[in-house]
């Protein structure tokens, strides 16, 4: 039996939460800069949720977690989806905050066309969860469950969505401003 990575629900919530009112304490100005180190190619690199990235991050899912057929998984809103998709989330709610949906899903477009097809993972669901973020519809999205991957019971006890910081390197993991959604 293979078992889904951990419940993120209400911890993708409290994120996206905690991600506008991050943006809205920012001056104007601010939210220009940080809305500017999106854009380009290297703007799909401008964000993550560090813990759906534990390759890049070193962050581990809990013990017993994301087994097997189901590794690369989180439990949300009662099914178990490709944590690579779901990160597609939080994309979604800079784009809203940053009012670029046009240019931003293009880019979401050739990104998928070009990169998904060689390892595996569904440009339609990336999509799915990038339009769920940008219209803050968490539990939305029906798309790419693994319906033999059972719950594991764990959750993760904080999210970390990361934004690049206007001005920073594009350097993994050391010019990053966090946000971090705390679980209860």
């Amino acid at each position: 039996m293979c078992f889904c990575g951990p419940d993120v629900t209400r911890q993708l919530g409290d994120l996206e939460r905690n991600t506008v009112s991050f943006f809205s304490s920012l001056s104007e100005e601010d939210q220009e800069a940080y809305c500017g180190t999106r854009n380009g190619f290297s703007g799909l690199s401008a964000w993550d949720i560090q813990q759906f990235k534990p390759s890049i991050y070193g962050n581990e899912f809990p013990l017993g977690c994301a087994t097997g057929d189901c590794k690369d998984t989180v439990w949300i809103a009662g099914k178990c989806q490709s944590s690579h998709e779901v990160n597609y989330y939080f994309f979604g709610i800079t784009t809203r905050l940053c009012n670029d949906y046009k240019k931003q899903k293009r880019k979401v477009d050739i990104y998928t066309l070009l990169w998904d097809h060689k390892n595996g993972n569904s440009p339609e669901c990336k999509k799915a969860w990038f339009n769920a973020g940008y219209h803050a519809n968490l539990g939305g999205v029906s798309c790419g469950e693994k319906p033999l991957c059972k719950p594991c019971g764990k959750r993760f006890a904080n999210l970390s969505g990361i934004w690049r910081k206007p001005g920073g390197f594009l350097y993994w993991g050391t010019d990053w401003e966090p946000i971090v959604a705390t679980g209860r």
